[in-house]
C-alpha cells in the first residue's frame, strides 16, 4: 500500500464534493492499515466541513453509493456516520474501507 493513501482519499473526497458543486475542507483525517485472511488494506477516518448548500445534501445522500478511482485500491465501503448542521456549516464524518487491488 502506499504511504500516502490517506492523501489520495482525501483529495479523491474533495474532488468528488467539487464536482458535485460543493464548497468544502477537510478538518480532520487519519488512516490506519487493517487485513483480514483474504484483503489487505486501510480504514479511513474523515471529517469534512461543507457550505450548507443544497448541493452538499444531495452530495451526502448519494456519497454511500459513489464509485471512486483510487490507483491500487478501490473503495470497498464508505459510510456517513455522523452530520452536524449550524447556521453557516455543516460537518460530516465520513468512514472509508478501502482494500489493496494490486
Amino acid at each position: 500500500m502506499a504511504r500516502d493513501i490517506g492523501v489520495v482519499v482525501d483529495q479523491t473526497v474533495l474532488t468528488s464534493a467539487a464536482r458535485a458543486g460543493c464548497t468544502a475542507s477537510i478538518t480532520a483525517s487519519g488512516w490506519r492499515r487493517w487485513a483480514s485472511a483474504t484483503f489487505v488494506g486501510a480504514r479511513h477516518s474523515i471529517t469534512i466541513q461543507l457550505l450548507p448548500e443544497a448541493a452538499a445534501d444531495a452530495w451526502l445522500a448519494g456519497l454511500s453509493e459513489a464509485e471512486f478511482v483510487l490507483r491500487g485500491n478501490l473503495v470497498a465501503d464508505l459510510k456517513v456516520a455522523a452530520v452536524r448542521r449550524a447556521t453557516d456549516a455543516l460537518a460530516a464524518d465520513l468512514e472509508i474501507l478501502t482494500v489493496e487491488t494490486e
